[in-house]
């Protein structure tokens, strides 16, 4: 699966499981209460799902972690995630102490 793809499917099950969070809250004690609830759990299990299998370079293989919502270049290889360039340089300037 695309990695652009994958980031638009955790936004969208991340707002969903927050939407359902809130119904859950707003109609607590009533019968449908449960099904909100099982369904934020479930939503929950999936972002994670698609967390753990789907958000990994293309190029070398390595996990996303942090920032996988913002992430335009693999902070291993340093690829970009959508053409595959690599990035130039190591970052910012180095100064020795």
């Amino acid at each position: 699966m695309d990695f652009n793809t994958v980031k638009q499917l955790l936004k969208t099950v991340i707002v969903l499981c927050i939407i359902s969070c809130v119904a859950g809250i707003l109609t607590s004690g009533t019968a449908i209460s449960g099904y909100i609830t099982i369904f934020s759990f479930v939503m929950l299990g999936l972002f994670v799902l698609l967390y753990y299998v789907f958000c990994k370079c293309p190029y070398c293989g390595k996990r996303i972690s942090g920032g996988v919502l913002k992430a335009t270049h693999c902070p291993h290889c340093r690829r970009d995630l959508t053409t595959g360039k690599r990035r130039k340089g190591k970052g910012g300037k180095r100064t020795k102490h």
